[in-house]
């Protein structure tokens, strides 16, 4: 079985890799004939009556996956992809791109922040900053297919690659939202891919001193501390 359990913090270019893992899995499911599964859930209820065992290959994505969840892709073992950023970046990020309050996105990183610590501790996981810039970078798509153990062909990773560049998916979201793909909350386009109309966002690091004042700094950063620590942010 391929698959992968792909864990982000919110605003850490999570769904960047999420397709892109879909991608590379897709190609290989397409060309041994399989089928691929892919899926945002936080716990058992979102996968359906998908059990996932018997899955020819899966991408999961979350941003704070429950214990059973976390079990269960441990015991299909499959690599885990962690996504990081700075917490008062992706504090700033989601206020800024979705106008949510502070106190709601401060408990959603830090919920988020809390699993990601947990999953860092597995043997299995692969930790990417934002801060890296590794949705930009040629060389990531080699790299997340070897760990993936596929034998994705060259001509093929190029092609990948291309498509999850900043212009591709600027222009599929456009596309989409010409097409009407965003009206409803759940549509399923966005269900497909995650993205939704003001997803992309400019990539920049340390933007958090122009948004959020002293105080709520002092707050994100007392939140997550441990995930600061263990992280080194």
């Amino acid at each position: 079985m391929h698959g992968a359990l792909c864990v982000g913090l919110y605003s850490s270019a999570s769904t960047w890799l999420y397709n892109l893992l879909s991608l590379l899995l897709a190609e290989h499911a397409l060309r041994y004939k399989k089928s691929l599964t892919s899926l945002y859930a936080d716990d058992m209820n979102q996968l359906g009556l998908r059990s996932l065992v018997n899955e020819d290959a899966f991408v999961i994505k979350s941003h704070r996956p429950s214990d059973r969840l976390i079990r269960l892709t441990q015991s299909l073992s499959v690599p885990m992809f962690l996504t990081l950023r700075e917490p008062r970046d992706a504090v700033t990020s989601l206020m800024d791109r979705f106008g949510t309050s502070f106190e709601q996105t401060l408990a959603d990183v830090a919920a988020s922040a809390s699993r990601l610590r947990l999953l860092a501790q597995h043997p299995d996981s692969m930790c990417l900053r934002f801060e890296d810039r590794f949705f930009s970078r040629s060389a990531v798509v080699s790299n997340i297919a070897a760990r993936l153990a596929l034998d994705t062909p060259s001509d093929i990773r190029k092609q990948i690659e291309r498509s999850v560049s900043r212009s591709a998916i600027t222009l599929q979201i456009a596309q989409a939202d010409r097409r009407g793909a965003f009206k409803t909350v759940g549509d399923a386009e966005e269900m497909l891919t995650q993205w939704h109309r003001d997803h992309v966002g400019d990539g920049r690091s340390g933007k958090w001193p122009r948004r959020l004042s002293a105080s709520q700094a002092a707050t994100v950063r007392a939140a997550t501390a441990s995930y600061r620590r263990m992280f080194g942010y």
